[in-house]
């Protein structure tokens, strides 16, 4: 690895954007009026955990042994961020658009790694991989923006 202090910094970045998405999710699961996005803020939830596992394992794969801890303890800490709420609004489009766009920086970030880093092919592999997931994931919210946006039925005044 030519450069590891920048490769494990690109790391740590991806894990806690996952740890973001992770929390993001979970609080949206916990809505009550999620309706049908709820499927996806469960396979969010679950690629967000996975994501993090195999980011760990990358990270275990280089670090030296003498000097790192696991990185769930080096970057397990929660922040601020973490402990607030991130949905002050309550219905599902402004949910659906907080998710899309944590999708979208997450999806920026992970093309911004893959282009910088000169990785391995299994690294490479594991963030192309990653980085597909989100891509769908990114089209499943698009796609339940766009159906809830045609049966918006806007306040209509009865006597026209």
């Amino acid at each position: 690895m030519d450069n590891l202090p920048t490769f494990v910094t690109s790391i740590v970045r991806l894990w806690n954007v996952n740890q973001h998405r992770e929390d993001l999710y979970k609080q949206a699961m916990a809505l009550d009026n999620v309706g049908s996005l709820r499927k996806i803020c469960s396979h969010g939830f679950i690629s967000s955990l996975l994501f993090k596992k195999e980011l760990q394992w990358v990270y275990d794969g280089i670090k030296c042994a003498l000097s790192d801890g696991e990185i769930g303890s080096i970057l397990g800490k929660k922040t601020e961020q973490n402990d607030a709420s991130f949905f002050s609004a309550q219905d599902k489009l402004s949910i659906a658009r907080i998710l899309r766009e944590q999708e979208r920086r997450t999806i920026k970030l992970y093309k911004a790694t893959l282009n910088a880093m000169n990785l391995s092919y299994d690294e490479n592999q594991i963030l192309t991989d990653h980085l597909e997931k989100l891509k769908d994931l990114d089209f499943n919210i698009n796609r339940e923006l766009i159906n809830s946006y045609e049966n918006f039925q806007p306040f209509q005044n009865p006597i026209a």
